[in-house]
């Protein structure tokens, strides 16, 4: 009789809500920075922390906010059922977590069917409202910036003056890695992944002011990229346990090496020197997905290109040890091999709030989605649409759902609309 694996998920959510929160760059990039530790670094640390062994074969998935692990211990698994949660609510507040557990046994035993339970139960917990662990009582003071609870003062010489700081738990985590606040959070691991380089002990390139990365005028971008069809090539390749796990794996891969390459091609093109400050900053780069704060003039050739290198890089690194892809399963012909993306960017002046700036951006690139599929025939699910880009220029103060602008904007007669998608 084998031993009975417990299949356990996680899930982060909230993440764009806790990143965005803020207009300061450096506290973006250090919540995103925090948003990636949760599901590498962090989670392996709990393991160690409550005496459980890590085992690198049973870790499925972790990237982009979701963690799929198999335990072979159900007392070691509800260990980190019960101490996961608290551990993120302290280490990122503001950032809440939903798990789910199955037993791989019964109608559960093969890996297929206990991922498919899995993602139901998880979409389970979503919905369940969770309490907030940022809630304080109404007679303490309040955060400017957030209005959460203030839990940590502290002094800092600015613009030739000294001024208090008045801090919430989630911003000073975003700030500070140490947790007395004494040394300020330098996130360098992102931009290392995005741009392939080594900062080493400097990191005078990389950008943590929004006015670092604006030159001429006030305009920047905010770019937002993301695969298509991945659930359907996830529903064939995730019947397999090891499959699934290279497949997932290899993925963030391509999706590096393409953002690695777009940034050498916008560095070449636009003359990017290597001793000057880089005007692009990762926010966002994890399984299928990215997201980019970027100088106004640089996104369309480097998300062009993130796109491009993007098919090819998945259509040559998703392949196993013997060279084989591993969708062979899932295209039938070999130029459908490989994965396509659909982006979305917004051209918003540097005080524009960012949350509402992602929020365009993302809309844009489900608009491109939507466009891509509406104009190709997809037969049998036997191919993907084509990589697809929609962008927009915030021209005013209005901050609007996307139906609204382009009515406003973009439609100057009841037959005639200037809404387009652009395809790569």
């Amino acid at each position: 009789m084998s031993e009975t694996k417990f299949l356990y998920g996680a899930a982060v959510q909230g993440i764009q809500g806790f990143i965005f929160q803020t207009n300061k760059l450096r506290e973006i990039v250090g919540a995103s920075e925090l948003v990636e530790e949760i599901c590498t670094t962090k989670f392996e640390k709990m393991f160690e922390q409550f005496g459980v062994q890590y085992n690198q074969n049973n870790c499925i998935l972790h990237a982009a906010g979701n963690i799929k692990y198999i335990f072979n211990n159900e007392q070691e698994c509800a260990k980190i059922v019960r101490e996961f949660p608290k551990a993120i609510f302290e280490f990122a507040p503001g950032v809440t977590v939903s798990q789910a557990v199955v037993t791989m046994e019964g109608k559960h035993e093969k890996f297929e069917d206990a991922v498919d339970e899995l993602e139901k139960r998880l979409r389970t917990q979503r919905n369940k409202p969770m309490r907030s662990a940022t809630l304080g009582l109404m007679g303490i003071e309040r955060s400017r910036q957030t209005g959460m609870p203030v839990t940590f003062v502290k002094s800092e010489t600015r613009f030739g003056k000294k001024e208090n700081l008045h801090l919430d738990e989630g911003t000073k985590a975003k700030l500070y890695a140490d947790p007395s606040g004494e040394r300020l959070k330098t996130t360098k691991k992102l931009c290392e992944k995005a741009f392939g380089i080594s900062f080493k002990d400097h990191d005078d390139r990389i950008a943590y002011n929004i006015e670092d990365i604006t030159k001429n005028n006030d305009w920047i971008a905010i770019i937002h990229a993301d695969g298509n069809g991945l659930g359907q090539v996830v529903q064939k390749v995730g019947k397999d346990q090891d499959l699934f796990k290279q497949f997932s794996e290899k993925l963030d891969e391509a999706t590096t090496a393409s953002a690695v390459e777009a940034y050498k091609y916008v560095k070449k093109e636009h003359d990017l020197k290597d001793d000057e400050l880089i005007p692009i900053r990762p926010i966002v780069l994890g399984g299928d997905d990215l997201t980019v704060i970027c100088r106004a003039d640089l996104a369309l050739d480097y998300v062009t290109m993130f796109m491009s290198k993007f098919e090819e890089n998945t259509r040559e690194m998703l392949k196993d040890a013997n060279g084989v892809s591993l969708l062979k399963d899932v295209f039938e012909m070999e130029s459908e091999k490989r994965l396509t993306a659909c982006a979305g960017i917004a051209y918003i002046k540097s005080s524009f709030p960012f949350y509402y700036g992602y929020n365009l951006a993302e809309t844009l690139c489900s608009l491109a989605k939507k466009d891509a599929k509406d104009k190709q025939e997809i037969k049998d699910g036997k191919e993907l649409p084509k990589s697809c880009l929609m962008f927009h220029k915030v021209q005013d103060s209005f901050t609007e759902d996307w139906s609204a602008i382009a009515k406003r904007e973009l439609t100057p007669q009841p037959n005639i609309s200037f809404q387009f998608g652009y395809g790569v």
